[in-house]
């Protein structure tokens, strides 16, 4: 990930997220790290710090839209972003008993995993655009392609943010705004 100077990242008070904030700092580069835990948000904030970034923190759920698109512009305003990670993501399964994970818990990891990727990608859109580059990048999963029989919502959730992301990396492709999955 070379080149990027200020990046967005989703997800970095855990997982996924949590490892690519320390893998993405270095002298120079300016992060955004969001994360609903802010105590795991603060470590991840220091690692990166301490490999020479300079860093800002977000501790907010991907849900809350008007607080992230906030955070989001007012980073881009500061350091205009030219790689946003959508890395926010959670799963459900079956109960141990085997009954269906439910409609609530479906609807809560659809609301992150696709619509909070969502929210984090179009407020930077327009301003990518405008710049004529950028890199927006979403954490996928191999359960877009092969749904797990345990994990429908999850499975679900990353079938339809690969169908989102792929039909945006085609319009914004010409325009200079790339799309990773």
């Amino acid at each position: 990930m070379t080149g990027f100077q200020s990046i967005v990242l989703t997800g970095a008070s855990g997982g996924i997220g949590h490892a690519l904030a320390s893998r993405l700092a270095a002298d120079g580069r300016h992060l955004l790290l969001v994360g609903r835990d802010p105590d795991r948000l603060a470590e991840a904030r220091e690692a990166a710090a301490a490999k020479g970034a300079a860093v800002e923190t977000a501790p907010l759920d991907v849900t809350e839209t008007a607080r992230l698109a906030e955070a989001l512009l007012a980073f881009d305003d500061r350091r205009p972003v030219d790689l946003v990670i959508a890395g926010a993501g959670i799963s459900s399964g079956t109960k141990p008993d085997g009954a269906p994970e439910g409609l609530d818990a479906l609807r809560r990891v659809i609301e992150v995993n696709l619509l909070g990727a969502a929210a984090t990608i179009e407020p930077l859109i327009p301003r990518m655009v405008a710049r004529g580059h950028g890199r927006i990048v979403v954490i996928g999963s191999v359960a877009a392609h092969r749904p797990l029989p345990d994990m429908p919502a999850y499975s679900a959730s990353k079938a339809a943010l690969r169908a989102w992301a792929t039909a945006i990396r085609g319009r914004l492709a010409p325009q200079g705004v790339g799309v990773t999955i």
